[in-house]
């Protein structure tokens, strides 16, 4: 019925989520929409890597290789201060995509995110989840309330609140990076923290007002 009466998550670094969806003719994709739901505590202060595929390996024995048509790291849950709002994450750019793909994420923390999970209506044969390297279908039955925006150019429903991400206040090149780190600190932020893929913290540093050059090696 379109609207949470669950959360979903999952709770190890590295774990992958991904929702099949098919597409009947060749099509763009600009963006997701998410409705997180909040349950116990906020998670705005967690990470997650959102991934578009276009094949993952189901049958999880080697045949399909997996790959990633688009991918976004450092990306946070935003809640909607309305019943079922959702929040809206814009691709770089168009995506062109055919046939079935897989719209989810790459967790970097142990923490559950809750994505709102529809219990009335079950399409629990297109959601996939891997916590070991290896691609299951979910045991529960519903829908994940996550939804592709597709069309001929980047469109917003007006019916439905939307948010939209930040212009980052750090500018970081090159990436990725193995000696030296050159950051725009262009709102004189005072320091920051480093990750790697997983989320695990490397080490702080202090940064200046403008261009930062770091030593990571």
């Amino acid at each position: 019925d379109g609207t949470a009466e669950k959360g979903y998550g999952l709770i190890s670094i590295g774990a992958k989520l991904a929702v099949a969806y098919d597409i009947p003719k060749e099509d763009t994709l600009w963006g997701v929409y998410f409705h997180w739901t909040q349950i116990e505590s906020s998670k705005e202060n967690e990470l997650f890597s959102l991934y578009v595929w276009d094949n993952i390996d189901t049958s999880n024995n080697g045949s399909t290789p997996e790959y990633a048509l688009f991918y976004k790291d450092f990306l946070s849950p935003t809640y909607i201060d309305s019943l079922n709002g959702w929040s809206y994450y814009a691709l770089d750019t168009g995506v062109t995509i055919k046939d079935r793909i897989y719209i989810g994420w790459i967790q970097t923390t142990s923490e559950v995110l809750n994505v709102g999970f529809d219990a009335n209506t079950n399409n629990s044969d297109k959601v996939y989840f891997s916590t070991n390297g290896y691609w299951h279908n979910t045991q529960f039955k519903g829908s994940l309330m996550i939804r592709p925006v597709v069309g001929d150019k980047q469109i917003f429903i007006s019916t439905i609140k939307e948010t939209f991400l930040e212009e980052p206040r750090l500018k970081v090149w090159p990436n990725p990076a193995s000696n030296t780190l050159f950051v725009n600190n262009i709102y004189d932020i005072s320091s920051a923290n480093i990750y790697d893929k997983l989320g695990r913290k490397m080490f702080s540093v202090n940064l200046k007002k403008g261009i930062n050059k770091l030593n990571i090696s």
